[in-house]
């Protein structure tokens, strides 16, 4: 499981992001999806969703805080636009997966808030 954490947060090319999008799918589809079928899998995510109370997370967590958030997707449910206390950077360009879809950009930003926090 390390190894394919480690390969989605790597700085790689496109085709290597494209690549990686198509295993992890994969590997849902062959595990989770075929096993339980496609909408319990999304009635389970969209439950689990509305039962987390991000207030209470945020507020339980007093350490380091970054938001780093898809620019062209921004909508009131953002966790940057409902709790504005919490830094924010955002990346032009990318989607949902921003750490796959501009991995160099993603790490750049991740890499220089770490710098920040030692």
């Amino acid at each position: 499981m390390w190894e394919v954490c480690a390969g989605l947060f790597h700085a790689a090319s496109q085709d290597l992001a494209e690549a990686r999008r198509a295993e992890v799918a994969a590997d849902v589809d062959a595990s989770l999806l075929h096993r339980t079928g496609l909408s319990t899998v999304i009635a389970s995510a969209l439950d689990g969703m509305r039962a987390v109370d991000m207030r209470a997370l945020l507020d339980a967590y007093h350490g380091p805080r970054l938001a780093i958030a898809a620019a062209d997707i921004e909508s009131p449910s953002s966790l940057h636009v409902q709790f504005p206390d919490v830094p924010v950077r955002k990346i032009h360009g990318a989607g949902h997966w921003l750490m796959m879809d501009k991995p160099d950009e993603f790490n750049q930003i991740l890499d220089e808030f770490l710098a920040g926090v030692r």
